[in-house]
């Protein structure tokens, strides 16, 4: 005869088996339902109906008959966890706060002076939370948010939900079934209940045993600060599996060993990167093996207004133009702080520019005095190699949007400007100007139907080329323009005879951003409908990808929906950091997710994209980041929702 049962079934079928037959002969497993067996037992012993010498009323009441009652070893109907804990055990989630119970361990049960109350459906009551719950039962294969009685496997105490693969309230206790319950404890039932280790997360069970986390060890609970490494795991002092977490506090070291790598533990170790498992390698995280060591700092407001611009220096500082001139060390230390400032820092207007050149001289453009109607002076500064600004002049004329501006350094005679124009529609062109040496510049020409009105440009240069990208985000989908001109004859017409134009993706694309990086490689990235791409241009002008690269997308709605982004690279162009948008919905994506995503083989691949939890302001465009890199540390500068101006965080890669 084969009997398929359930887990209760075969709980009370051993417990009236003869004591030489407490295992069943010929056992095999089926592929029944979950939780289910199909086991062969002999043909006559106990539950065949038939009272034997050795079968007595209480050991044995379904051949011998004898009445039912609590304490007598058999958990039956109508018994249960709830009515008769000294048969059934206890079990959490009962509604009954008995058995190995308190307050602190079974709060669903115990609370309410210890009548306990149900279970709300939702998991709200859970101690650590219904989104805890439900990650943690995933992770240790049940299927919803109920987890094990404390004491289990997993430890956390959480309420009844729908569909776990647990025995529900009633069905009493079962060794072997991989949780801990009822009466179980590690002594009588070590299969399924481990040794008690003490909280989570100072201490874990690793291959059975009973480790501390660094900091635990070494009594300091920060994580990630340096002090485990020195102190307790990457010494040498500390022999393998002294601590739970060395890969996760000192990446990359090998001197103890961490738990194994699991997709979901929160801890990101093993052969985990943030490609292949991003939810313990993302922002923020400790970095896999895999992963190069990454690390965000938040600095918070650095200066004040709405929009900036920032460059590299040869002085190995990143300059910054905002409200007033900044520049800032390697450490993120503001170093200098100078009146110059942009005169136009309203809402919803665009930023100034900056460049500075090899001979340490700084460029600035800003607008002052006007509106977009009927335009604005725009203003050039230079701070020279001493320190002194000694050159401040008005350049062009006055005409209608003529708000978007650039500066590039190509030499120290090769200062380039520019500025927009639109005509009687949203649609306009960008004026090239090259700045004299006696307070005064030169148009050199127009470069027509690239730009339009909401929309930016970028200029930036390395001695003897022009670099310059622009967008004309239209409902068609075209366009981002990528130039680069030589400094040998006219820049402006160098630039039109070497434009590439950009227009991967759907709806509106522009918001482009470039930077160069030490090996003379443009770096380039723009915006279409929620998304953003990418490429990359030689020296000599060749597009390094056949196809722009998409690295973000789900950016959401604005105004014109395109995708706001920056990017730098590295010195050597391997390292590349991109950052983008993310809005809220709103006309101006006012409030907008802070994102990242890297690359370490000069863009060919990217990381998967991140959330910094951090909120900018887009300003319809008009505020986007900043990066600047210098050697692999990356500046970003952005304008904060919350600090009100312009914050910093470095990224080092």
């Amino acid at each position: 005869m084969r009997l398929q049962l359930s887990s209760f079934g075969l709980f009370a079928l051993l417990a009236c088996q003869p004591a030489q037959s407490t295992t069943p002969t010929n056992a095999n497993y089926s592929d029944g339902g979950a939780g289910d067996s199909t086991w062969g037992f002999p043909p006559s012993g106990r539950g065949d109906s038939i009272s034997e010498a050795d079968e007595t009323t209480t050991d044995c009441r379904e051949d011998c008959g004898g009445a039912v009652g609590c304490g007598d070893g058999v958990c039956e109907a109508p018994e249960s966890t709830a009515t008769c804990s000294a048969d059934c055990g206890s079990w959490c989630g009962d509604n009954v706060c008995n058995g190995n119970e308190a307050p602190s361990l079974c709060p669903q049960d115990c609370s309410n002076n210890g009548e306990g109350n149900p279970p709300p459906a939702d998991c709200s009551g859970c101690l650590n939370g219904a989104a805890d719950c439900k990650t943690h039962c995933i992770n240790e294969g049940h299927d919803d948010g109920f987890c094990g009685a404390p004491g289990s496997k997993n430890p956390h105490v959480c309420c009844v939900c729908t569909g776990d693969n647990d025995p529900p309230p009633g069905q009493g206790s079962v060794c072997g079934d991989g949780d801990c319950n009822g009466n179980e404890n590690s002594t009588n039932c070590g299969v399924d209940c481990e040794p008690d280790c003490g909280p989570s997360p100072h201490s874990k069970i690793v291959n059975g045993k009973c480790l501390p986390s660094c900091g635990a060890l070494i009594g300091n609970m920060k994580w990630g600060d340096g002090i485990c490494c020195a102190s307790g795991c990457a010494d040498g002092n500390q022999p393998p599996n002294t601590t739970w977490d060395c890969n996760y506090c000192c990446p990359g070291k090998n001197s103890c060993s961490a738990a194994s790598a699991k997709c979901g533990d929160g801890v990101c170790n093993g052969d985990e990167s943030s490609t292949n498992c991003a939810q313990d390698c993302g922002a923020n995280q400790p970095p896999g093996n895999n992963d190069p060591v990454l690390q965000w700092t938040f600095y918070g407001k650095i200066a004040g207004g709405e929009q900036s611009d920032a460059v590299r220096g040869p002085d190995n500082r990143a300059h910054l133009i905002a409200d007033r001139y900044a520049q800032f060390d390697i450490n993120a230390t503001k170093v200098l702080d100078e009146a110059p400032s942009d005169g136009d820092q309203g809402a919803m207007s665009f930023p100034p520019a900056i460049a500075v050149g090899d001979n340490s001289t700084v460029h600035i453009v800003t607008r002052h005095d006007g509106d977009w109607g009927s335009g604005y002076q725009i203003r050039y500064r230079r701070r020279n190699a001493q320190g002194n600004w000694d050159q401040d002049y008005i350049f062009g004329s006055k005409v209608k949007r003529n708000y978007v501006v650039g500066v590039a350094w190509a030499g120290p005679n090769e200062v380039y400007m520019s500025h927009s124009h639109g005509g009687d529609d949203v649609w306009g062109d960008l004026h090239i100007f090259k700045a004299g040496g006696t307070g005064s510049a030169a148009k050199i020409g127009t470069i027509g139907g690239i730009w339009r009105a909401d929309s930016d440009s970028r200029m930036r240069g390395v001695p003897g080329r022009v670099f310059l990208v622009s967008g004309k985000p239209n409902g068609g989908g075209k366009a981002a323009y990528t130039l680069r001109g030589s400094t040998g004859g006219n820049v402006a017409e160098n630039l039109k005879n070497t434009m590439t134009t950009h227009i991967k993706g759907n709806g509106r694309t522009g918001f482009p951003d470039l930077a160069v990086d030490g090996t003379d490689t443009v770096h380039v990235t723009y915006g279409a409908h929620e998304t953003v791409y990418y490429n990359k241009f030689a020296a000599s002008g060749q597009q390094l990808f056949g196809n722009d690269k998409q690295i973000f997308s789900g950016l959401n709605a604005w105004h014109l929906s395109s995708g706001l982004s920056a990017v730098a690279a590295s010195d050597d162009g391997n390292k590349v950091l991109a950052v983008a948008l993310r809005s809220d919905g709103g006309q101006t994506a006012s409030n907008s997710d802070l994102l990242w995503a890297y690359s370490t083989d000069g863009g060919n691949s990217w990381s998967t994209p991140q959330d910094t939890g951090h909120n900018a302001k887009g300003g319809e465009g008009r505020c986007r980041p900043r990066i600047v890199a210098i050697g692999n540390k990356f500046f970003v500068f952005y304008r904060d929702k919350e600090a009100n101006g312009i914050s910093l965080a470095t990224f080092s890669l």
